[in-house]
Parts: structure tokens; C-alpha cells; sequence
């Protein structure tokens, strides 16, 4: 039990439990209100100074309407957050996500979370974890806080929040050609091959650049087909383009065919001309009427 920020926190489950934290889901028993809160209690020295550092020094979770505060408790760091209904993402993305203009709203859904979290760097990364990601049957996307700080050690490469995040929402979009197509990624519509290289290149700055990104992408991207089928999507393709361009193609024919036409007629009567001086050659009068003027013994 902890009687810290005006609540009298009582343990009601035990959500993880290692050697450098612990996280716990508690009720006020000062208020009877029903509401949940989640306890990250940070044991491990490193850790806890580095978060109690990033909490009290740089803001940490400050705008994060989910985060109550943090307390130091003996010898242990503690954030305080405000529990929500454990409805993973990743369980529910199946149902309400059947199209894949859906799942661009979900991802969209899914950034616009992440920016409201107020959090970058490795402890951003840590909250990216199926555990902590949930959705709402109105499509909203939530936290948990669910963080395991152990997952920390070890991981020898510095912290992109955003990659972490452009991945997920490559994860979500890409869900039902990563199963058709057992990830090979070049086999993917075009569109997504786009932003998985841009995202592997890391070239998103900003939530912002991701979720431009993710709009950009058409609702019904067109897929990639291979021997007859993407020679006969070729000949359909030429077909619309046909189709969609017809009258300013009719008018280009018609006049390319009279500039052809006449540079024709141009050539054809400079050449005559040139003929008619060449071969042309004037040799007198050989006759008046019937009578011959020449030499009748040639």
C-alpha cells in the first residue's frame, strides 16, 4: 500500500515483476470511484536515476493526460498513471480493421496516439509493445503503461522512437500482404515498398512526416502481379489511359498527321521543282502542224 499524491494506493494485480521494476495495477481506497491507476515502480539504480532525471528534469510524460505524477518511495522511483481497459490492439485489429483503407485509419489512429503520449527515446520504445497498445470499439487508439524497463539492457543501439514508431504503422498496414506474401516486402504494392524504405532509411523526423506519409497512400493501393496477369494489367492500364486521355490524343493525332501532311506536299514540290531544272532542256521548234522542220535522213 502507498499513501502518496493524496491517494491511498491498494495493490489489486501484479502486472510484471523483475530485478529492476515492477509494475502493479492499484485502487484509491480514499475514493470510491471505480477508477484503476497503474504503478511503474522502478527498483534498478541506473534506471531509476536516468527516469527520475527525464520525469524532473526534461518533462517527461508532463502533457500526458494519462501520467498522475511520481513519488520516490524507500528505494525505489515511481510513476503513477491512470489504468484503461486491457484491449490490445493486436487482438482486435482483425475486426475492426478489415480493409485496407481501415487499416490506414487505424495507423493514423495510432500516431496521433503516440504524439499525445508525450514520451521519445527508449522509454518511447519500451511503451511501443503489444501490451501497451489498445483499441477502443470507436477506433481510438490507447496505452497502457505497462513498461518493462529490463528490456533495456543489452540492446547496444541508440534509441529512434520514431523508426520504432513508423514500424508499427508499416506493421498495421502491411498486415495483410506480410501474411499473403510471407514478408518479402518487394512484393508488396508500390506504395508501402515507399514508406518502408523511407522508413528504413530513417527518414521520418516527425510524427507529423509519418502521418503525411501514411495519408498519401491511396485506399486501395494496387498490387504488384507477375507473368500474364501483370501483362494483361498492362494492356487494362494502357486501356484507361486510353480512355481517360481520348480526346487530347484524337487532337494530337490530327495535328501531328496535317504537320506530317503537309511537310509532305512541302518536300514533294521542292523535289519536283529540282527534277523539272535538271531534266528540262530546250531543243527548238521540230514541227509547225504536219510539217516535219528536222532532218528526215536521221
Amino acid at each position: 500500500m502507498f499513501q502518496v499524491l493524496n491517494m491511498n494506493l491498494h495493490t489489486m494485480r501484479t502486472v510484471l515483476k523483475n530485478a529492476v521494476n515492477e509494475v502493479i495495477v492499484c485502487t484509491d481506497l480514499k475514493r470510491d470511484s471505480g477508477v484503476f491507476y497503474t504503478v511503474v515502480s522502478i527498483a534498478d539504480s541506473q534506471v531509476r536515476r536516468e527516469v527520475a532525471r527525464q520525469v524532473t528534469g526534461e518533462g517527461l510524460f508532463s502533457a500526458n493526460r494519462d501520467f498522475v505524477g511520481s513519488f520516490a518511495y524507500r528505494d525505489r522511483f515511481c510513476l503513477v498513471f491512470r489504468y484503461q481497459p486491457e484491449v490490445r490492439l493486436c487482438n482486435r485489429e482483425m475486426i475492426q480493421a478489415e480493409t485496407f483503407a481501415d487499416r490506414k485509419r487505424l495507423a493514423a489512429a495510432f500516431l496521433v496516439a503516440c504524439a499525445e503520449i508525450e514520451a521519445g527515446g527508449e522509454v518511447g520504445e519500451l511503451l511501443l509493445r503489444e501490451r501497451n497498445i489498445n483499441l477502443a470499439p470507436d477506433g481510438r487508439v490507447y496505452f497502457n503503461y505497462f513498461i518493462d524497463f529490463g528490456e533495456l539492457a543489452g540492446r547496444g543501439r541508440p534509441a529512434d522512437f520514431y523508426y520504432a514508431a513508423a514500424t508499427c504503422a508499416f506493421d498495421i498496414l502491411a498486415r495483410e500482404y506480410s501474411e499473403r506474401y510471407e514478408r518479402q516486402v518487394d512484393l508488396y504494392p508500390r506504395e508501402l515498398q515507399a514508406f518502408f524504405k523511407k522508413k528504413e532509411s530513417r527518414g521520418f523526423s516527425s510524427f507529423n512526416q509519418i502521418l503525411t506519409a501514411v495519408k498519401a497512400i491511396p485506399d486501395e493501393p494496387d498490387e504488384l502481379h507477375f507473368g500474364v496477369r501483370r501483362l494483361l494489367d498492362r494492356i487494362i492500364g494502357f486501356k484507361k489511359f486510353l480512355t481517360r486521355n481520348s480526346m487530347t490524343i484524337f487532337l494530337a493525332v490530327l495535328v501531328a498527321a496535317t504537320v506530317i501532311y503537309a511537310a509532305y506536299q512541302i518536300v514533294l514540290r521542292v523535289a519536283w521543282r529540282q527534277n523539272e531544272k535538271v531534266n528540262t532542256s530546250y531543243i527548238g521548234m521540230n514541227s509547225i502542224g504536219e510539217v516535219y522542220l528536222g532532218d528526215e535522213d536521221v
